[in-house]
């Protein structure tokens, strides 16, 4: 009883998020060439307020990092990357699309 209500909520709740106008942006491997850079950009993706960015794959030296940014805060995201010299490219336009 207590799995079908708990189950039937969870579906309800992911059937309500919108994500109409979301980007994924991707940032290149060899972008993230050092702990100090993978750690400025987890720091501001995490200041930011809720729902602005989320990490679909996490940055990690020698790897590449996908952030999900909200429509209204993609300007300020590219302006860190730009500001931190960090080359990045859109993977996906409007996720819910």
């Amino acid at each position: 009883m207590w799995t079908t209500l708990t189950s039937i909520a969870l579906f309800i709740s992911i059937a309500c998020a919108n994500y109409d106008g979301y980007d994924i942006l991707i940032i290149q491997t060899e972008q993230i060439y050092s702990q100090s850079k993978a750690s400025e950009l987890v720091k501001f993706i995490d200041s930011a307020e809720d729902e602005a960015y989320d990490f679909w794959i996490s940055p990690r030296v020698g790897t590449y990092a996908k952030i999900m940014s909200a429509p209204k805060q993609l300007p300020t995201l590219e302006k860190f990357l730009n500001d931190q010299s960090i080359a990045f490219s859109v993977l996906i336009e409007d996720v819910q699309a």
